[in-house]
């Protein structure tokens, strides 16, 4: 119950997690080369979307999505706790925008939808460079799980 609940609360307050000083995307989710930018801004922007739509899969197993965030050794009885909700099964990411803030680190866009509909638009988040692979960073995914906690810690996340 509790799990479903987090879920829940998540979903209804994705908008407020924003990823704060951010830059803005660049129109229609280009990515931009830059002095902020990585060696290669198109390949990272392909990684950054991949590693986002597996992450919030919530068809995958906890351990290839605890692969996909920062610190996701830390987080994997958080990842574990939310993949017990049936629902979460059914939830799934869609990056439209990538910004780099600097060569290990992006702003990200993206929509979110649960069993086919859409219940984000413009969703704010960051993505990170850990150990030479993009992932959700661990920011992001515990500033969304602490929204729907209700003050209860979050495993992994303190």
């Amino acid at each position: 119950m509790r799990a479903r609940l987090v879920l829940v609360l998540v979903v209804a307050t994705l908008p407020l997690a924003g990823c704060g000083g951010a830059s803005k995307p660049a129109a229609g989710g280009a990515p931009t080369a830059s002095s902020t930018a990585p060696a290669d801004p198109v390949a990272a922007t392909a990684e950054v979307k991949q590693s986002w739509a597996t992450f919030f899969d919530g068809s995958r197993p906890a351990a290839e999505r605890a692969a996909l965030v920062e610190d996701g050794a830390h987080l994997a009885q958080a990842l574990a706790l939310g993949a017990k909700d049936p629902s979460s099964t059914r939830t799934r990411a869609t990056v439209t925008a990538v910004t780099f803030t600097s060569p290990r680190q992006a702003a990200v866009t993206y929509n979110l939808s649960v069993a086919g509909n859409q219940v984000l638009t413009g969703a704010q988040g960051q993505a990170v460079l850990d150990q030479g692979r993009w992932k959700v960073s661990k920011f992001t995914f515990c500033q969304l799980l602490a929204l729907g906690s209700g003050g209860t810690p979050v495993p992994g996340c303190s």
